[in-house]
C-alpha cells in the first residue's frame, strides 16, 4: 500500500497525551509522500496564515506545516491520509468507489469519535480505529484490480498469439464483477485490516485486538472499540444511503434498534457532518 515501516510508530507517537511537534517530526520525515499531503493541506485556504503586513505566509517547510497544523489536527488528519495514500487509484469502470470509499472511512471515523465519550472511551482512539479499519478494504479493492488487469492481459495476448479470435472479441467484453468486489470486501477486508494493523506492531494505540474480533466475528462487548466500530458503520451506511434517497425512516428503525445505541447518540449525531474532517483553525498552534 506504499505505507513506510514507521506508520505504526507515528501512529502511536500522535496518539499519546504528551505528544509534540518535535517528536511527530522525524517520524513524519520518514514518510516522503506524507510532506507533499502536508504541506497541501496546511497552504488551503482554511489553514491559511498572513504575516504582519497581511501578506500569505506559504508553508514549504515540514516543521512548520505540522506547528501551523496542532497537534489535534494532526490527530485526525494523519490517519485519514494513511488511508489516503492505501486508497486504490484506478477503479474503471466503477470511478465511483475511491469518493464512496473515502465518504465511508470519514463518516464511520468522525461517527465513532462522537460515538466514544459516552462509553468513556478515548476518541481520538475510537476516530483512529474507525480509519484505519477500512485499510483492509483499500487493499482487497487494489488487489482485486491489479490482478484483473494482469489476467486478462494475459488472456487477450494469449487468444491474439494463438490467433483465437472468437476468444478474443469475448474477453474484451469482460470487465470486473462488482458483485464479486463486494463479496472479496464482506470475505476478507477486515482479517486483512487485522493483519496490518498487528503488523504495525502498534504499542500505544491498542487497535490490532479490537480489529481481530470483528474480523473474526466475536461478539462485541457494549462500550468496546469492537461494538463502537459496528455502531459506527452502521450508522454511516444509513447516512450515506438516506443522501442518495435510498433508505426509508421506516427502513432505519429496526437497523439502529438492533445496534443499542447509547442514550443520546443518535439525537447528538443528526446535527453532526461526519463526512468531512471536523479539523479547526482556531486551535493554539504549537
Amino acid at each position: 500500500l506504499n505505507l513506510g515501516d514507521d506508520t505504526g510508530t507515528l501512529l502511536d507517537a500522535l496518539s499519546v497525551r504528551a505528544a509534540s511537534i518535535s517528536k511527530l517530526e522525524p517520524l513524519a520525515a520518514s514518510q516522503p509522500w506524507l510532506y507533499d499531503e502536508l504541506i497541501q493541506v496546511v497552504n488551503t485556504p482554511q489553514f491559511r496564515r498572513r504575516d504582519s503586513k497581511g501578506r500569505t505566509i506559504v508553508v514549504e517547510t515540514l516543521r512548520t506545516a505540522l506547528s501551523f497544523l496542532g497537534i489535534e489536527n494532526l490527530r485526525l488528519l494523519i490517519p485519514s491520509l494513511v488511508v489516503k495514500r492505501a486508497m486504490p487509484q484506478i477503479t474503471d469502470p466503477f470511478p465511483c468507489i475511491k469518493l464512496k470509499l473515502t465518504q465511508y472511512s470519514q463518516g464511520t471515523a468522525v461517527t465513532a469519535k462522537h460515538i466514544a465519550p459516552l462509553y468513556k472511551v478515548r476518541a481520538h482512539d475510537a476516530f483512529a480505529f474507525g480509519m484505519l479499519s477500512q485499510l483492509g478494504r483499500c487493499a482487497i479493492i487494489r488487489l482485486y484490480f491489479k490482478l484483473f488487469d494482469k489476467v486478462h492481459l494475459h488472456l487477450l495476448q494469449e487468444s491474439q498469439r494463438d490467433k483465437e479470435r472468437q476468444r478474443h472479441e469475448a474477453l474484451l467484453k469482460i470487465a470486473p464483477s462488482a458483485n464479486y468486489l463486494i463479496a472479496l470486501q464482506e470475505e476478507f477486508a477486515d482479517k486483512v485490516a487485522a493483519d496490518m494493523l498487528e503488523h504495525m506492531m502498534l504499542k500505544r494505540l491498542f487497535l490490532g485486538n479490537a480489529m481481530r474480533n470483528c474480523a473474526d466475528n466475536l461478539p462485541a462487548e457494549q462500550g468496546s472499540l469492537h461494538n463502537i466500530l459496528e455502531q459506527a458503520r452502521t450508522y454511516t451506511k444509513v447516512r450515506m444511503l438516506h443522501s442518495t434517497k435510498l433508505v426509508s425512516i421506516a427502513d432505519v428503525k429496526p437497523v439502529f434498534k438492533a445496534q443499542n445505541y447509547p442514550e443520546r447518540a443518535l439525537e447528538k449525531l443528526k446535527s453532526v457532518d461526519i463526512f468531512t474532517l471536523p479539523m479547526s483553525k482556531e486551535e493554539e498552534f504549537s
